[in-house]
């Protein structure tokens, strides 16, 4: 399908059953945290990725795989869950909370700690 812009992002996520996160496992992508996961938890989707370091601190919100058989049994458990108000309402939460402006709030909040500690 090619880039597409980022307005028309829920109109294809809103046919999505399940979203898949597959990485080569490199150094570079151990450090990754793929934006995808963000805009596949802000559509409620369950997910399924690949066992890297960066993705392992949010096995709550994510299935990890590493081999073909875990990926088949992550996709298929993802598949047969029961898509709750609470579970629905825990991805968008957390979504929510992980906005650029969200990030930006963080990252202004460790640069005023850094220069007042140094005052």
């Amino acid at each position: 399908l090619g880039e597409k812009p980022y307005a028309e992002i829920p109109g294809f996520l809103s046919h999505f059953d399940v979203g898949i996160i597959p990485f080569k496992q490199t150094p570079l992508t151990h450090a990754t945290n793929p934006v995808k996961m963000y805009e596949y938890l802000s559509a409620g989707k369950p997910i399924v990725a690949t066992r890297l370091d960066e993705i392992s601190h949010y096995e709550d919100y994510v299935h990890l795989a590493e081999t073909q058989e875990e990926w088949e049994v992550a996709i298929m458990e993802c598949l047969a869950e029961e898509k709750t108000p609470e579970l629905l309402q825990g991805r968008f939460e957390f979504a929510k909370a992980k906005t650029w402006d969200k990030r930006a709030e963080v990252i202004e909040g460790e640069i005023n700690r850094l220069l007042s500690d140094l005052q």
